[in-house]
This record gives structure tokens, C-alpha cells and sequence, in this order.
């Protein structure tokens, strides 16, 4: 037995022969072609050495004593791991017998004796070659096996309902969740493979009112097609009326555009919030009176004390005015609830916006004065009326510059101004202040939403101010630069113009 060298990236070839001169003239060409190579004169010791280096390709004569080549070359396929090493069996036989023989006993190719050195040596590059393309896609296949084994298991894990498409609208995964949100039947297994259309057409029956306009959706995507789509869907399971928030993602695939679509269950979470603000409002409520109950007591015990020590008069003012904060902020908490819930009458005619905007700038010019500020308000001539509620305009003005007097620094300016955009009619408040961050303006009309100064405002006039302008059917948005200020910027529709019989 032959000396085995260590290992290297070449190839790896045994050569199994009972001629020793063979096996040298073999080795010397394999050699020659850059191959590293370990011998075995018989089928038993081959098998012995082939465990031990585990050969990239096997040269196997056929014609050798106790175990031929045709017996050697099954017992090599029976070892573990060996199915695909390629193995060329060397045969002076080149009747078709020997040929099913060869293949018969697992043989990948055939050389026949007397060799033709330039066919086995371009037979075994061959041969080399397609074994390594075939172990790279086998690679290939057992990393995507894995990674699609991990993206199975995440998807499975996932709380949310997920469902992964091909282009050609065929459900490639989905998981548990899934099929418990929507009270389907089976395992993720049995849906696999479906056609999405045909799944969804089964379940017509159990929940038409999503199955429905989800088809609609389905067919009105093109294939090509690369925009998120989001949605909601109300529908009944049983005498349970469930919510959930869908949002279909493209994922790009090597035969075009599949989508990811992730359901969330947001019935529990609906019921939470309202509740929520179900016992925000109550609370509101009941505060609301006591308030007002005191911010009267505190009126009257005003107008009682005739000549109140000046003690007495600065305490009265700081209980009048927390109350009037509080009270504010009570209102704006119950007008924000009812705009949500879409109770809050809107008592929307013809308005004049000029003397609404003077009106605020008259109440707030003494704290403009105060700080140091300039405003300015500025009114197109012939300005059309707009079609608004003429409180909830003077609130949303006010707000917004309530909050530019608070956020521009001394020697700043604020401008109020009016004009027309397009069929609306175009309002804004500008400052010269620091400016808004992304992050900020990202949620700025939202609840609660805070700058980082600490004493600013309890984040609901902006979020009061978005409701109400949409409520009046207008929009409100903002534009800012760190370090240039900030201008708030909304609509409001135009009345319509009267028209003579």
C-alpha cells in the first residue's frame, strides 16, 4: 500500500489496479495534469483506502483477481457518502455486456483498454468538473434548505399572520398564524403550493366579507407591480367580530415580483384602546366640573375682596389662571376625543378670515410684546370667504401661534398670514425659531407628541389642530429646517360663490 499524501485542494484521485506498471503509467499522467493520486492493487484494499481520503474520482480496473472491478465498484457505491464520487472503470472489454456491466455496478464513464491517453485524460476533467458543479449546486441547495428551514421557523414563530406569494400568485409559506386569525382548517403544510385565487374562492363560504374585496386586490396587482399596499378588514368568526390590519409587501424573486403579506390581529388591542379612551373621557368628565366650579368660586371671590392685600391678590391670580390652564387642557382632551370619534358638531357657513386672525393677534400681542417678538399678520385684499366654523379656525390659529410665541427667542419674528392655493384658501403661521427635527415632525400631529424641551405643552394642541382643519375638510402640515424656523401651514375650502337667478 502506497504512502497517502495530505490532503489538498486539487483533486484527489485512486487509482485501483493489480498492475503495478499500469498503475504507474496511470499515476505519471494524472501527475502531469496537476492531480494528487493514492494507489490500491486490489477491490479490498481500495475500499480501505478510499474511507481514509475519500478520492475526488476513482480510476478502476476491471479485470483483477478475487474482486473484480464490477464487484469493487458496488461495494464502493454501498460505502456512506460515496453516491456521487465518480468512479471510471477500466475495461478491455468494449462489448455492450461490459457497458451495462459498468453501469450496472454504479460506474460513471468507461475508458477501454488499450488506453487512448488524451481521451482518459479529457474523460476525467470532464467528469472532475461536472462532480464539482454538481457538489457546488448541492451546496447551493442545502444553504437555501437552511435558509429557508430558519425563515420557516421565524415565520412560524411570528405572532403575526404571515403569507408568502410566488409571482404567479402560489402560496409558498405561510404560518399557525395565520390559520388560527382566520379559523382555516389544516396545517400550513396543506396550504402550501395552492394558488392563492383557488384558496381564497374555498373560503368564500366561512368569510365572504374579506374574501371578496381580498380578490379584488389580488387581481387588480400586476406582477410587475412594486408598491406596499395596506389595509384593514372588519369580519365575523362565529358571534365574534374580528379586526385585522394587513399590509402586502413586494419581495423581489428571480421569475419577478412575489409579496410577503403580514396580518395583525388588532382586535384586542382596538377593545384596549377604547376602553382607554372610554375612561379618558370619563375621567375628563368628571374633572371638568370640579374646575369650572372652582374657576367660578375663584371669579367670585374676586369680585368680594374690594381691596385684597396684594398677597392675596397675586395668589387669586396664580389659582385663576392654573385653573384656566387646566380647564383648557381638560376641553382640548374631550374636543380631541369627539373629533376622533367623529362627534364633535362642525358648524361649517361662510367665513370672513381677517377679523378672525385679528382677533387672535390682538389677544396674544401683549405676550408677543413681552418676549420681545414681532408679529406680524398679513391678509391678501379680497380674500373669499372660507367655508369653515369660525371657533374652531380661531382655535387652530391660536394654537399655532401659541406655540411660535413659545418657540422663537427674543428679537424673533411671527407672522400670521391669509391667501388662496388653488380652490382653497391657504393659512399660515411662521416663526423664526430653532426649527423642527425629522424625528419631530415625523409625529408632530399625533397625541402626546413632545419636543425634548421639558414644560412645553402637553403635546394635544397640534394633534386638536390636525382633527379640527380635517374635520372642516382642509389639511394641515408643517415645514421646517433645524436652525431656520418653522412655518405651519393648513387649508380650508373656499365657500361657494352665489350665483345670480
Amino acid at each position: 500500500m502506497s504512502e497517502m499524501p495530505t490532503r489538498q485542494p486539487t483533486p484527489l484521485i485512486l487509482i485501483v489496479d493489480d498492475d503495478r506498471t499500469m498503475r504507474r503509467m496511470l499515476q505519471r499522467a494524472m501527475a502531469q495534469q496537476g492531480y494528487q493520486v493514492v494507489e490500491a492493487e486490489n477491490g479490498g484494499e481500495a475500499l480501505i483506502v478510499y474511507q481514509r481520503v475519500q478520492p475526488d474520482l476513482v480510476l478502476l480496473d476491471a479485470m483483477m483477481p478475487v474482486m473484480d472491478g464490477f464487484e469493487a465498484c458496488r461495494a464502493l457505491r454501498q460505502l456512506p457518502a460515496n453516491e456521487h464520487t465518480p468512479i471510471l472503470l477500466i475495461t478491455g472489454l468494449d462489448d455492450t455486456d461490459s457497458v451495462d456491466r459498468a453501469f450496472a455496478a454504479g460506474a460513471t464513464d468507461y475508458v477501454t483498454k488499450p488506453i487512448h491517453w488524451a481521451v482518459l485524460r479529457q474523460r476525467v476533467q470532464r467528469v472532475l468538473r461536472t462532480r464539482q458543479a454538481e457538489a457546488a449546486l448541492q451546496r447551493t441547495y442545502e444553504q437555501t434548505e437552511r435558509e429557508r428551514e430558519r425563515l420557516r421557523l421565524i415565520i412560524d414563530a411570528s405572532r403575526d399572520g404571515i403569507v408568502l406569494l410566488s409571482p404567479q400568485r402560489t402560496i409558498l409559506d405561510l404560518n399557525h398564524a395565520v390559520l388560527q386569525m382566520l379559523n382555516l382548517p389544516g396545517t400550513p403544510a396543506d396550504w402550501r403550493d395552492q394558488r392563492l385565487e383557488a384558496a381564497l374562492i374555498a373560503l368564500r363560504m366561512e368569510i365572504p366579507e374579506v374574501i371578496d374585496p381580498t380578490l379584488a386586490q389580488v387581481h387588480s396587482i400586476h406582477p410587475a407591480d412594486n408598491e406596499e399596499v395596506h389595509g384593514e378588514y372588519d369580519f365575523r368568526i362565529g358571534t365574534e367580530v374580528r379586526t385585522v390590519v394587513y399590509t402586502d409587501l413586494p419581495v423581489q424573486a428571480a421569475e419577478g415580483i412575489g409579496r410577503l403579506v403580514v396580518l395583525r390581529d388588532t382586535t384586542e388591542e382596538r377593545a384596549i384602546q377604547r376602553l382607554r379612551e372610554d375612561l379618558t373621557r370619563m375621567l375628563v368628565h368628571d374633572i371638568r366640573n370640579p374646575l369650572s366650579a372652582s374657576f367660578t368660586a375663584v371669579q367670585m371671590l374676586e369680585m368680594l375682596l374690594r381691596e385684597p392685600h396684594p398677597q392675596i391678590q397675586s395668589l387669586v391670580r396664580i389659582i385663576k389662571n392654573n385653573n384656566k390652564q387646566a380647564l383648557g387642557l381638560v376641553t382640548t382632551i374631550l374636543d380631541v376625543s369627539r373629533l376622533e370619534a367623529g362627534q364633535m358638531p362642525v358648524d361649517a357657513k361662510p367665513t370672513e378670515l381677517e377679523p378672525v386672525i385679528q382677533a387672535v393677534v390682538r389677544d396674544v400681542s401683549p405676550l408677543a410684546q413681552e418676549k420681545g417678538l414681532v408679529l406680524e399678520p398679513s391678509v391678501v385684499a379680497g380674500l373669499p370667504l372660507a367655508y369653515a366654523d369660525c371657533k374652531l379656525v380661531e382655535r387652530v390659529i391660536r394654537n399655532l401661534v401659541g406655540n411660535a410665541l413659545k418657540f422663537t427667542p427674543k428679537g424673533g419674528t411671527v407672522r400670521v398670514t391669509a391667501g388662496c392655493a388653488d380652490n382653497d384658501l391657504l393659512l399660515a403661521v411662521e416663526d423664526t425659531g430653532a426649527g423642527l427635527s425629522k424625528e419631530l415632525q415625523a409625529r408632530l400631529f399625533t397625541k402626546w407628541a413632545t419636543g425634548a424641551t421639558e414644560g412645553h405643552g402637553s403635546g394635544l394642541g397640534l394633534a386638536f389642530c390636525k382633527l379640527a382643519v380635517e374635520a372642516m375638510g382642509g389639511r394641515i402640515w408643517a415645514e421646517s429646517e433645524a436652525g431656520q424656523g418653522s412655518s405651519f401651514r393648513f387649508t380650508l375650502p373656499a365657500a361657494p360663490t352665489q350665483t345670480s337667478p
